[in-house]
């Protein structure tokens, strides 16, 4: 098979063994992959523990190719779940934790052997790219805000950085759990996009004035100033430090 190969100085275009599929094993070949800044931070040396040479990637959507224990997967459009060995706790990963794309092989290839407890049916109205990117940033947005956040009913959540993958997923999570959301987004043109997601003119801001959901710009000096009454019950920051101390002194 063909696969993008990272050494030393940068990627490689290269030919390397197809992967052997054992028992509760899963090989599934690629229709589309998605990318993450882990893959870059690996790239450009800023990631703890790496090794090389590596195939990176660990978002991905394919079709089950292989299986001798799970035969239901073949030729089924699937995605991949690509945290490995959790544990129990819910709150935190255990000593065995690892995530696919270095030191295993990852999903930047034609080809790649996952656990199959971790490939689940690709959702059918979505397309490859878009179940590509889905099951990372769904999870962590998930476990930030049901899990880690815990938020309850009649209680609301700022998320900074709307504009992202992460950010959205929360947005989408809120919404759909009928809590409130307030949400910042550093560029106007992103905020546009919030219409889908049922965010009418009363909460978007015209030009010129302050983010989406606060009374004044966002910065390090500057209190924050939320337009919903007492302020957020969380903060889910997923963007810079800068703003943390700021987001923390708006709750409630």
């Amino acid at each position: 098979m063909n696969a993008l190969v990272l050494t030393e100085t940068g990627l490689h275009y290269q030919e390397l063994p197809a992967p052997v599929c054992g028992v509760d094993q899963v090989r599934i070949k690629l229709h589309a992959a998605a990318l993450n800044h882990r893959d870059q931070y690996i790239r450009e040396g800023k990631y703890s523990k790496i090794v090389l040479p590596a195939v990176l990637g660990f978002r991905w959507c394919g079709h089950g190719d292989r299986s001798p224990s799970h035969p239901e997967l073949l030729g089924k459009r699937v995605v991949i779940d690509p945290s490995f060995g959790w544990g129990d706790d819910p709150q935190a990963q255990g000593p065995t934790y690892s995530i696919l794309g270095m030191p295993t092989q990852g999903t930047f290839a034609e080809e790649v052997v996952v656990p199959a407890e971790n490939v689940h049916r690709a959702p059918e109205h979505l397309t490859d790219e878009q179940a590509a990117a889905l099951p990372l940033a769904g999870v962590t947005g998930y476990r930030a805000l049901m899990v880690q956040g815990a938020l309850q009913s009649g209680e609301s959540v700022l998320v900074t950085g709307i504009g992202g993958g992460v950010a959205s997923m929360i947005m989408m999570f809120a919404l759909a759990a009928v809590r409130g959301c307030m949400s910042r987004a550093g560029v106007r043109r992103r905020s546009h996009g919030l219409w889908r997601w049922g965010l009418g003119p009363s909460t978007l801001p015209s030009a010129g004035q302050a983010p989406l959901g606060v009374t004044a710009p966002l910065g390090p000096s500057t209190p924050l100033g939320v337009t919903a009454p007492l302020g957020p019950s969380a903060p889910l920051r997923v963007t810079g430090w800068i703003l943390w101390l700021t987001l923390l002194a708006a709750i409630r």
